[in-house]
């Protein structure tokens, strides 16, 4: 795939719910990166992972699930709910 083909979402498109507007998978620019990073204290902050610290649920399998972010070096990608230091969306 190239990159002109690669759709990236970007604040325009959050238009009330992030979780509404934002499926698993979706590309993200780096604003919106960058608010989920300034808006708590990171759980995981690496050069190609965030996870905001503030749980989103729960789940029995594994616990607290949070907003997680990783980047594959053409942009920044939603994963949904994970698990700390994972990137599988949770339902």
């Amino acid at each position: 795939m190239e990159t002109k083909d690669i759709k990236i979402k970007t604040k325009d498109d959050w238009k009330y719910d992030f979780d509404q507007d934002f499926e698993p998978g979706d590309r993200v620019d780096d604003e919106i990166y960058q608010h989920f990073l300034d808006v708590l204290p990171p759980l995981v902050h690496r050069s190609n992972m965030l996870q905001v610290s503030e749980p989103y649920g729960w789940d029995s399998r594994g616990g607290n699930t949070y907003t997680t972010f990783v980047h594959d070096g053409i942009s920044w990608i939603y994963k949904g709910h994970c698990f700390k230091n994972q990137t599988e969306h949770i339902h």
